[in-house]
């Protein structure tokens, strides 16, 4: 029975291969892909390359700029934090942080449905020189911190 999981982690491991190798082979997906199962790795492997330029191949260690992938990871930590009582959708963002243009009148809500109004980091004029460096919450807030709202929140 031990040596039928092995084989059949290997022959998992194998078919997530042979779906991704066409897209790493075309050059249409560069990145580290992890597969884990009741908490056992059956599929780990690096496709593509970190820099292009220099020839420089992706690892499981590799470092990747993730920009707004994490937003639905928030979002649900923040609905999480709803359901549990610790939040309510319509608390001011003041109340969390307090530096931004507008934050007494921008809710929770209006920060999850994309409608709070907020400076868009991308379009700043320094964007390029924002993404040199490594961002943390408190880098991105102090970039817009100041910044009149684009429109009311809501």
């Amino acid at each position: 029975m031990f040596s039928g999981g092995i084989a059949q982690k290997h022959s998992t491991a194998a078919a997530i291969h042979a779906y991704l190798q066409p897209y790493a082979q075309s050059g249409n997906f560069s990145g580290d892909v992890l597969v884990v199962k009741s908490g056992k790795i059956i599929f780990e492997r690096a496709y593509g390359f970190a820099d292009r330029e220099h020839h420089i191949r992706n690892t499981a260690t590799t470092r990747f700029h993730i920009a707004s992938m994490s937003m639905q990871f928030t979002a649900a930590a923040v609905l999480r934090l709803v359901d549990i009582g610790s939040m309510k959708l319509d608390d001011h963002v003041g109340g969390f942080v307090p530096g931004i243009q507008g934050a007494d009148k921008i809710t929770l809500r209006d920060l999850l449905t994309e409608r709070s109004g907020l400076p868009d980091i991308n379009a700043l004029p320094n964007y390029d020189d924002v993404l040199q460096h490594h961002q943390t919450p408190s880098s991105l807030i102090a970039e817009i911190e100041g910044r009149p709202l684009l429109f009311e929140p809501g």
